[in-house]
């Protein structure tokens, strides 16, 4: 891996332990729903990433290289997911993730509104 794609993980699990770390029986009412709300959104902005990585895997032909049959395959054996899960995340990352033409030229996701929305941690992920 990458020392800048290093860093910002160290960088997220830093931020990951404050968030454990923080006093949960100090907050108020109001406080903790705003923080489990604001949390959501945060988890819903992993999305477009994991939609980022899956494309570019997909594109690289990352699976028939690893032995494997299809990005479905391989996500289940590299993230230890369900056939379900790994099935859904391939399926969402063609529909919500990056694209590329025939020629190299970058192209959005087919649906661009929801992905962007998604980005901005707004709407759910799809299931």
């Amino acid at each position: 891996m990458s020392s800048g794609a290093t860093e910002v993980l160290c960088r997220l699990d830093a931020v990951l332990d404050d968030l454990l770390d923080l006093p949960l029986t100090a907050l108020t009412d109001g406080e903790t729903l705003a923080l489990w709300r604001e949390l959501e959104i945060c988890r819903r902005r992993f999305a477009p990433i994991d939609h980022a990585i899956v494309s570019e895997v997909v594109e690289r032909g990352v699976p028939g290289a690893c032995g494997m049959k299809n990005a479905t395959a391989l996500a289940r054996q590299v993230l230890r997911v369900s056939a379900g899960e790994a099935s859904a995340r391939v399926r969402a990352a063609a529909a919500l993730g990056p694209r590329h033409g025939v020629s190299g030229e970058a192209l959005g996701p087919i649906f661009a509104e929801t992905a962007q929305a998604q980005a901005a941690g707004v709407v759910r992920n799809p299931p």
